[in-house]
């Protein structure tokens, strides 16, 4: 598992440059969060808040990444925390 996208790779063989010679993808964050509606869920748990669509209740606060923002600013919802 990719930690760092959020992906699987299933019957993959990865590089060293990181690129895959077979890479069917299973978005983990797409299971995870299936109500998530966002343009980018590899972000989703990436160690970086990222706001708006990505920090609520669907989206799992941004995989757990705007937890912290939220403890320290309750009710502040801005696009780059």
């Amino acid at each position: 598992i990719d930690w760092f996208y959020n992906v699987t790779y299933t019957g993959a063989s990865q590089t060293e440059s990181g690129s895959c010679d077979f890479c069917p993808v299973i978005k983990l964050c797409d299971l995870e969060y299936p109500d998530c509606n966002v343009s980018e869920s590899k972000w989703i748990g990436n160690w970086q808040c990222n706001g708006g669509n990505y920090n609520t209740a669907e989206c799992g606060w941004d995989g757990g990444d705007c937890i912290k923002f939220n403890e320290k600013y309750p009710g502040c919802n801005v696009s780059k925390p």
